[in-house]
């Protein structure tokens, strides 16, 4: 079976995410021919079906007349549904994925045509992010560093984080506001995946505060799953996707709750957080799922 695989759109150069890797990789492993492209200029006929990650692209796909599954990744729910509704009523769409068992409840709560409703979890690189050392004493946060994360609260409950990423939706008026909260707090940007790895190994906490903005909340992130693959203690708050995950110190988004809960965690390596991603998020795991509606 071919498979056509998007990895953006003309509007989007830089779209091959860790977890699209390994997906490609696994299906690959399982005798598929996974084709990327990108962009949809697709031909029916070139490939059988087509894997959309995010629904702009699908939306896009859907005129192609090819039976297709696209996957969203937002929380918008104001923007994503009524998307995610229209498609659901593709004679094409043979699925609509959700990458957190929080928005797939929604989702299915909300269409017309429930049957269409998928949870497909992202994988994580389980056999990258390994320790090699003993835990170090860094507190760390990061990914994309804006507002709804919470990482204010983080600077002002640990003025010596430090907070990598740095993506292009990275809010400069933010990170500049994070500065200005403490002098101690330590920057990195972007930073390659040996050099995250690293600090990861140099550090024994994850702190990530995330909030709740209007309709907008954050899922069951990668970076959550990588600290503990990472053997490193987790404290975020009990919202959204984030939720469902298991081995997270939670705690309220206050900074006298947040300095509390680091206070009280212990200084250990989190092996139950690293067995839990491991069996729950390795490729071949998340991949059996995405397999079942291909096969649909």
């Amino acid at each position: 079976m071919k498979i056509g695989y998007i990895l953006s759109n003309n509007k989007m150069k830089d779209e091959l995410r860790p977890w699209m890797k390994l997906e490609m990789r696994e299906l690959i492993r399982r005798g598929y021919e996974v084709i990327p492209y990108r962009n949809t200029d697709i031909k029916k006929g070139d490939v059988d079906i087509i894997i959309a990650h995010y629904l702009s692209i699908g939306k896009k796909v859907d005129i192609l007349d090819i039976p297709y599954i696209t996957i969203s990744h937002g929380s918008n729910y104001d923007s994503t549904v009524p998307v995610a509704e229209d498609l659901s009523q593709s004679k094409n769409c043979k699925g609509i994925g959700l990458d957190s068992k929080y928005n797939y409840d929604l989702f299915f709560n909300c269409l017309t045509h429930p049957d269409k409703v998928r949870y497909f979890p992202q994988p994580a690189r389980t056999e990258f992010f390994t320790r090699t050392k003993p835990l170090g004493d860094k507190v760390v946060g990061g990914g994309r560093i804006k507002p709804q994360k919470g990482f204010h609260l983080a600077v002002e409950a640990c003025p010596n984080i430090t907070l990598f990423g740095g993506e292009l939706t990275n809010d400069m008026t933010y990170i500049n506001k994070l500065k200005s909260l403490s002098p101690n707090i330590t920057f990195t940007g972007w930073i390659f995946d040996n050099t995250l790895k690293a600090l990861y190994e140099d550090s024994w906490l994850y702190l990530h505060p995330s909030l709740i903005v209007g309709d907008k909340h954050e899922g069951p992130s990668n970076v959550f799953k990588e600290a503990m693959l990472m053997e490193l203690q987790v404290i975020s708050t009990d919202i959204g996707g984030i939720s469902e995950l298991k081995y997270i110190n939670f705690v309220e988004p206050t900074v006298e709750a947040i300095k509390q809960m680091i206070e009280n965690t212990p200084k250990k390596n989190n092996i139950k957080g690293r067995d839990y991603i491991r069996e729950n998020y390795n490729p071949k795991v998340c991949v059996d799922v995405l397999e079942k509606s291909i096969l649909a």
